[in-house]
């Protein structure tokens, strides 16, 4: 017999810590992991698109008509997608991020701990080697992008947007993050160095699939008022 999802004990906008301690789901240690999760799931929103942008849509037959799409063969994709991860971009990039999605869910399940409870729970798979694997990704994919002489503005393909939108979240819940330690309440100091360093990953990574995906970067070119 399965399990039921819904067990209805949050209803009154109250949830647990781990450790069983009753907070509001308002609680800043809540929305610091809730938005952990969020981000969590954009990289996994990333990953499909970065494997996607390397597999050629199905062509559409002779006889469809031009106002109405025809329908993918989702069995070619599907076999189209298991040979990108031969293809570089995908290569380079997708065991990376699933490693970092293993990361940001140690990370949720440090910051819902109850820090008032004792054993507080430690963060085994998260060290000092995590941040500096995240600094020589960075290093990496910098060394081969031109140099950058404006402000970007993100776009120019579903992929690289996917990113940027991954690196405000990401920046979202390290502002989560900071304002836990702000407040007193504990957060591991490596949780804020990661999470730092990941929206810079981020950020470059997007210049990075745009430049191997062969899309234009879109400056941002300020407008002076007139008069």
């Amino acid at each position: 017999m399965s399990t039921k999802i819904y067990t209805k004990t949050g209803d009154k906008g109250m949830t647990a810590l781990i450790g069983g301690t009753k907070v509001p789901k308002s609680n800043p240690r809540i929305e610091a992991y809730g938005t952990i999760d969020e981000l969590n799931s954009f990289i996994g929103l990333l990953i499909d698109q970065l494997i996607l942008a390397q597999v050629p849509g199905p062509a559409t037959p002779s006889s469809a008509s031009p106002s109405i799409p025809a329908l993918p063969d989702h069995n070619a994709i599907a076999s189209d997608i298991g040979r990108s991860l031969e293809r570089p971009l995908a290569a380079e990039t997708t065991p990376f991020l699933r490693e970092v999605q293993d990361r940001l869910f140690t990370i949720g399940s440090s910051l819902a701990c109850d820090p008032e409870k004792e054993p507080r729970l430690k963060i085994p798979d998260l060290g000092e080697e995590d941040v500096q694997r995240l600094e020589r990704e960075i290093d990496r994919m910098t060394a081969a992008l031109p140099p950058m002489k404006s402000f970007l503005l993100p776009g120019g393909h579903v992929a690289v947007s996917t990113a940027h939108i991954a690196r405000c979240v990401c920046r979202r819940a390290e502002r989560g993050c900071v304002l836990l330690h702000e407040q007193q309440l504990f957060v591991e100091p490596l949780v804020l160095r990661y999470v730092n360093r990941l929206s810079d990953y981020l950020f470059v990574l997007a210049r990075y699939a745009a430049h191997l995906l062969q899309v234009e970067e879109i400056p941002w070119i300020a407008k002076r008022s007139e008069g």
